[in-house]
């Protein structure tokens, strides 16, 4: 299943906000990645893997694993936490798993759709 976005929400009017990611030049994605994806027809996943990076002093950054989707193209797309970033989580009503259960929560979604 994926998720349907109010892009009034999410201030995406912006024109200066657009910037492609790829896997194949970035490892990590910001939100500016997330709303360019959005505002260019990619279809998000409602179920996100996330998993902490600890840092010195106690202090962790959390990577989101968005699976999207436009036609016949799907990949991961790891997202570095940002407060835009976990507004969208918020807001978008995404199902958080383990990064590790990612594979595994995502084929049973799918064979349940089926």
């Amino acid at each position: 299943m994926f998720v349907e976005f109010n892009t009034k929400n999410l201030h995406i009017s912006y024109p200066e906000v657009t910037r492609h990611w790829s896997p194949k030049s970035e490892t990590y994605a910001g939100g500016d990645c997330v709303l360019t994806a959005i505002d260019r027809g990619w279809h998000f996943h409602d179920v996100v893997g996330h998993e902490r990076y600890w840092l010195g002093g106690g202090r962790y950054n959390t990577i989101y694993h968005f699976r999207i989707k436009k036609g016949e193209v799907e990949f991961n797309m790891p997202v570095i936490s940002t407060p835009f970033v976990e507004r969208l989580i918020t807001h978008g009503n995404f199902q958080l798993v383990d990064e590790k259960e990612l594979s595994r929560t995502l084929q049973a979604k799918d064979e349940v759709a089926d």
